[in-house]
């Protein structure tokens, strides 16, 4: 199973990340993404992302040091308070890829720019590129 760490960088919002992540290296590039409501579209669009980090030779497994040269990716996704199971996609794909990171606004949705916002703030990445959960843009562009 793999190990999740929780912590509430801010009143009603919780960032979720593997114990892998956190001990990792900072990644060179961090996908950010808001979602609300995107049960039917965020698998697919995380996976893509995933998919875009192999094509350009960035490691989707978080990296312990530096010594191979190798980079790697996350993906940063803020679930703004979806009311379908958009979470537990999320936390499913989370288990099976420690380089995603959850945020999650808890209570209330709070709009695009904050889910973004927050996306972004949890991102460790050296460049950030945002992109929209619901698979309108192909993320390996």
């Amino acid at each position: 199973m793999t190990d999740i760490i929780e912590h509430n960088p801010a009143p009603l919002v919780r960032v979720r990340k593997t114990r892998t992540a956190e001990n990792a290296i900072a990644p060179k590039v961090s996908f950010a993404m808001p979602a609300y409501n995107e049960a039917d579209n965020i698998e697919r669009t995380v996976r893509e992302c995933l998919d875009a980090f192999v094509s350009a030779g960035i490691e989707t497994a978080p990296v312990r040091d530096s010594s191979d040269g190798k980079p790697w990716g996350e993906i940063v996704v803020t679930d703004d308070c979806s009311k379908d199971s958009t979470g537990e996609i999320l936390e499913r794909l989370q288990k099976l890829h420690p380089n995603i990171v959850i945020v999650t606004h808890l209570e209330r949705n709070q709009g695009y720019g904050r889910a973004l916002s927050d996306a972004i703030a949890a991102s460790r990445g050296e460049w950030v590129a945002t992109i929209d959960s619901d698979g309108q843009f192909d993320p390996a562009d």
